[in-house]
């Protein structure tokens, strides 16, 4: 096999480590198949030179794209960004694109960056990359390109992963379940909590020393190439400017706030064979968010009565006030638009929707922002996390190997996961609500074996494979 520069890299960055090695699929680890991968991908499509386009077709990168449905145009815009200062050395954050679909994956054309629009697949735009890749450079739109996604990386990283993730949604998730039904934990809806709860707190509140505590600054390289006090900026402007919503947050709205509606519903399967374009991420995240509307209402149906016997419960009632107290999404969505929380009164709609949306959020869609992340970590010549400010200083493998160093030891450890047997205590004999949750993962299962979106994944796709998913961000 011919030993490539991507290759060089990995193996500086992961020598001395012998616990497994970099192309392992191991330990919550999807191993380095990203680089591969984008590189067949890139080869294939019309035109070779742009990795954007296939990483917006059909990796987490996707749940970023916006479509202008009179142009039938599809984009993406972080120009917001370069407002933020760089770590000395680095290139500013920010850039948008624009993409169309003919064939393949989306093909990109046009990028901005720094105040210029370049046009990707123009003859001498494409040579000026060319020439510079020959000697290990970036320049043109592909310098436009790298920081871009760079920015993709950031974005997702540091505003979705860890802010809205693990702060917003994971941690309060925990810590009103707990506060609820502590008095009684085998009550049927903490027994159904339970999966989606496990380690949340214990997991964001070491990480959060380890990433913004002013002497260790870990996220300045593992999360984006910005000054700790830049990062914390960025963050505070975003909950100012963007407050989140869970309404925002449910995937069937996720599409029709991003003009993506008309792409939400596709038959994965049908829609990869015909030639046509397909959004593989939503897809894939709005099944399994399907699949958990089923689960809480197999649940629900198991334990009670009938749902008012649930919803005039005071244990409910507590938990679901202290959700609207301490759950930024709850509440900014009661502000915005109180009628889709029906004012804020708890009704078995208004039950399913918050908590389903939770579920996919803290399981499915931390494992594509989390762990899957490693597709582009694991990939610094492709999809950089830092890029050098001139272009010219190739990859700072500083950067690299401590990202690296960071995945390999404290992200990808073995933990609990969707797919494994569940303990004896989350199910009543009584009630037999164990079949719902084994309902929920036979279906699951049957999608990693079936279908094309959730069967291409580990060495062969961008995603984590279904057995490999944690069931709340226990990691």
């Amino acid at each position: 096999m011919e030993v490539t520069a991507h290759d060089e890299l990995m193996l500086a960055s992961w020598r001395g480590f012998a616990w497994f090695g970099y192309r392992e699929i191991k330990y919550a680890s999807n191993g380095d198949w990203g680089y591969p991968q984008l590189k067949a991908k890139m080869e294939a499509s019309a035109q070779p030179l742009d990795a954007l386009g296939p990483l917006m077709s059909e990796t987490v990168f996707a749940m970023h794209l916006r479509h202008d449905a009179s142009a039938n145009t599809f984009s993406v815009d972080f120009e917001h960004m370069a407002q933020y200062t760089p770590m000395p050395g680095y290139a500013p954050l920010g850039g948008k694109a624009t993409f169309v679909y003919e064939s393949g994956p989306l093909r990109t054309t046009s990028l901005t960056y720094g105040g210029t629009t370049y046009t990707p697949g123009d003859a001498a735009a494409d040579q000026e990359v060319r020439d510079g890749l020959a000697s290990n450079r970036w320049v043109g739109w592909k310098k436009a390109e790298v920081s871009l996604i760079a920015s993709l990386l950031a974005e997702t990283n540091l505003v979705l992963h860890v802010k809205l993730v693990h702060l917003e949604l994971a941690a309060a998730f925990q810590a009103v379940a707990l506060k609820a039904f502590t008095a009684e934990p085998d009550h049927p809806f903490r027994r159904l909590l339970d999966p989606f709860i496990h380690r949340s707190i214990q997991v964001t509140n070491p990480n959060l020393d380890l990433l913004f505590d002013p002497t260790q600054k870990a996220a300045q390289f593992t999360l984006a190439p910005l000054l700790l006090d830049e990062q914390l900026k960025l963050l505070t402007d975003n909950i100012r400017d963007h407050p989140v919503g869970i309404k925002g947050l449910h995937m069937r709205e996720w599409a029709a706030e991003r003009g993506m509606g008309s792409f939400s519903a596709a038959n994965a399967t049908a829609a990869a064979d015909a030639d046509t374009f397909h959004w593989r991420w939503h897809y894939r995240a709005l099944t399994v968010q399907t699949l958990y509307e089923e689960l809480i209402g197999c649940w629900v149906a198991a334990n009670y009565a009938d749902a008012a016997t649930l919803l005039a419960d005071a244990k409910m009632a507590a938990w679901w006030a202290d959700l609207q107290l301490y759950m930024p999404a709850i509440s900014n969505t009661l502000e915005s638009d109180g009628d889709w929380l029906n004012g804020g009164a708890l009704t078995m709609d208004v039950l399913v929707k918050v908590v389903s949306t939770v579920m996919v959020w803290v399981s499915w869609i931390h494992e594509d922002v989390g762990h899957a992340a490693s597709y582009f970590v694991y990939n610094p010549t492709l999809t950089p996390m830092c890029v050098a400010d001139d272009g010219v200083d190739g990859v700072p493998l500083n950067t690299v190997a401590l990202n690296v160093n960071a995945y390999r030891t404290f992200v990808f450890l073995d933990r609990a996961k969707l797919l494994d047997p569940p303990p004896d205590f989350w199910f009543s004999d009584a009630s037999g609500d164990r079949v719902c949750y084994e309902a929920f993962q036979s279906s699951l299962r049957k999608l990693g074996d079936d279908d094309r979106a959730f069967s291409e994944c580990g060495a062969t796709g961008f995603y984590s494979c279904v057995e490999d998913v944690e069931t709340a961000v226990s990691s």
